[in-house]
């Protein structure tokens, strides 16, 4: 909670899937990630066939955000005036056809009661929006591609 609403600096390396970041200052941090899913593209950008991976921003909730890869999803909101997570969960995802299913498999104290379960949706893509209607649950949104 301390770190909410500072700037953080730090260098950034990419080599192939490999990401490291170094940050500076007084609490001297290094990271390693490894890209999931779409090998060798960036997520922001639609991959050809189903068109699904990438950033999108839940349509009238400005701090939503789901990303997702060729084999993997995570959902995101925050505060917008504290910048505190308020939910956030993922795993695994199945996409083929217009057919999308979420299988959870981390959460935040707020929505731990998800773990365990799957979603289904049908989804329709136009251009940059992504309509998703779910099937036997009930979530119907409306996403915007981030670029």
């Amino acid at each position: 909670m301390d770190r909410i609403g500072r700037t953080n600096h730090f260098q950034v390396k990419i080599e192939g899937d490999e990401l490291t970041d170094i940050g500076s200052g007084k609490e001297p941090w290094r990271e390693v990630w490894q890209r999931i899913g779409a090998k060798g593209g960036s997520l922001a950008k639609p991959r050809p066939g189903n068109g699904l991976t990438g950033a999108w921003k839940l349509d009238n909730e400005p701090n939503a955000f789901k990303f997702i890869t060729d084999s993997s999803w995570c959902d995101t909101t925050m505060d917008s005036k504290t910048g505190v997570v308020v939910y956030h969960q993922g795993g695994a995802c199945t996409i083929r056809g217009n057919r999308y299913v979420e299988h959870v498999e981390y959460a935040s104290p707020t929505t731990m009661n998800l773990i365990g379960h799957s979603f289904k949706f049908d989804y329709k893509l136009e251009g940059d929006t992504l309509k998703i209607v779910g099937i036997g649950n009930p979530w119907n949104q409306v996403w915007t591609r981030v670029k």
